[in-house]
């Protein structure tokens, strides 16, 4: 009896034993699944460094002459994001406003890092981070030609109005101004050249913020000036993440949370509109205040 009482006991300590460990340590496969459903979040985890994509167009991203390093408003955003999280950015490749989509599918990076327009046409292919600020976009004409101008003044055939493929220029100008004439750029194009084509005279309207035109008039001659003062629309920008990635959505989303709450966000943004206000709206706090 005593024989018997005992092999039982050693049983059961054994099974104990046996899922105690289980549960400390998972096993290889449950691992190797996660592994392979959100690659981009365990290789991040794994290397404490965020692969960063990134389209140049200034302020928002840009290559300082000077020091050879990435600078502006997304950079700065990212970076104090990644530097909370305890992890390091790697500004991987350059690639153009239409191409996140294909260079996160094809995992050469993580996160899409300028901050790019949260778009329905985007989500069907990628995931975004929330929108840590809002882009009012307005129609820009040059300097002098746009008094006494409406908005349905654009809306004629004689009209040229740039937009980038697959941009949201493009849907814009198909919903507010059908009868007028779509100019195309391709999907690589950055603001600046959107607005030399109305410097230029090749086209007459530009679809875009102020906080992106305010720097190219501090540049050029020919000035832009818009055409009203109600925005078209307001577009959030934020970080764009592959589909399934949703590890990774996660943590940067919580980061730029907190960002939000504790005025980080807030410092970086107004480093950057100080001379222009109301150029970028930040998000509303998700509290009243006391």
């Amino acid at each position: 009896m005593n024989k018997f009482y005992h092999l039982v006991l050693a049983v059961i300590l054994s099974v104990a034993v046996t899922l105690a460990l289980l549960s400390f340590f998972p096993s290889s496969k449950s691992s190797s699944v996660s592994s392979l459903s959100e690659p981009a979040y365990a290789r991040v985890m794994e290397t404490s460094t965020i692969r960063c994509g990134y389209a140049v167009s200034e302020p928002w991203l840009y290559l300082d002459p000077n020091t050879k390093k990435i600078q502006g408003l997304g950079a700065d955003v990212i970076e104090k994001l990644a530097e909370k999280l305890s992890l390091k950015i790697e500004w991987t490749e350059e690639v153009g406003w239409g191409q996140i989509g294909e260079t996160l599918k094809a995992r050469r990076v993580d996160v899409g890092c300028s901050s790019f327009w949260i778009m329905a046409a985007r989500a069907r292919g990628i995931l975004s981070t929330r929108a840590f600020v809002y882009n009012p976009l307005y129609a820009y004409m040059r300097a002098g030609e746009e008094e006494g101008k409406t908005l349905q003044d654009i809306d004629q055939a004689e009209v040229k109005v740039t937009v980038v493929d697959g941009d949201l220029s493009e849907r814009i100008r198909d919903k507010m101004f059908p009868k007028s004439t779509a100019v195309s750029l391709v999907s690589s194009a950055i603001p600046a050249d959107i607005f030399m084509m109305i410097a230029t005279k090749k086209a007459d309207v530009a679809i875009a913020g102020p906080f992106s035109v305010a720097n190219f008039n501090q540049r050029s001659e020919q000035k832009l000036q818009r055409v009203g003062n109600i925005p078209l629309l307001s577009y959030g920008a934020g970080y764009p993440v592959a589909k399934g990635e949703y590890s990774l959505k996660f943590m940067l989303d919580e980061t730029l949370g907190e960002m939000m709450v504790s005025g980080e966000l807030q410092d970086i943004v107004e480093k950057y509109t100080k001379a222009y206000p109301r150029s970028l709206l930040l998000p509303a706090q998700p509290y009243e205040k006391p």
